[in-house]
């Protein structure tokens, strides 16, 4: 928000520690069962574990590899993200959601009002990601003009026709 607005966000990220520093390490050991660690090479929701849903041997590997590599991985709070409902099969059911910012950058940048609503695909995970969930835009076409919305229209036509041809 404040790169592309300059002003303050409202809403706060989760707290996120960075287990090279001392003290975040420290932290992330002493919360491990309250956390959720990412690998920052992975992308996609690959690479994501939950402290709480790991083994006793599990952790051991990993707080092993989490001192040994510190920077490869961060930690951040567990958020329970709301659930909506969406529509599958014609019937309303529920999936854990959360919003994001929908950015279009052009000479001067232009945020979306309404955002992005992203899902999980899996009724048992709050992972909503790229790779494993569905994007929910709410257009207002008033906002941002048909035009833009045509190329907004193209690409994802452009997305869904090269994730067919590598199938």
């Amino acid at each position: 928000i404040k790169y592309y607005l300059g002003e303050e966000p409202i809403l706060s990220n989760a707290p996120t520690y960075l287990p090279f520093y001392e003290a975040d390490m420290k932290y992330v050991l002493e919360n491990f069962d309250n956390l959720v660690l990412k690998d920052v090479a992975e992308a996609g929701g690959y690479g994501v574990v939950f402290g709480n849903t790991m083994s006793a041997e599990q952790k051991e590997k990993f707080i092993t590899l989490l001192k040994k590599e510190p920077r490869r991985f961060i930690a951040q709070e567990v958020i329970d993200f709301q659930d909506i409902d969406i529509l599958e099969d014609g019937k309303a059911i529920p999936r854990k959601a959360d919003l994001r910012a929908f950015v279009l950058m052009a000479d001067e940048p232009l945020v979306w009002k309404s955002g992005l609503t992203r899902f999980s695909r899996n009724p048992d995970s709050i992972i909503s990601n790229l790779n494993r969930a569905y994007d929910n835009a709410i257009v207002l076409r008033e906002s941002i003009g048909s035009e833009t919305l045509s190329y907004i229209q193209l690409a994802i036509y452009d997305m869904n026709r090269a994730k067919l041809s590598s199938v």
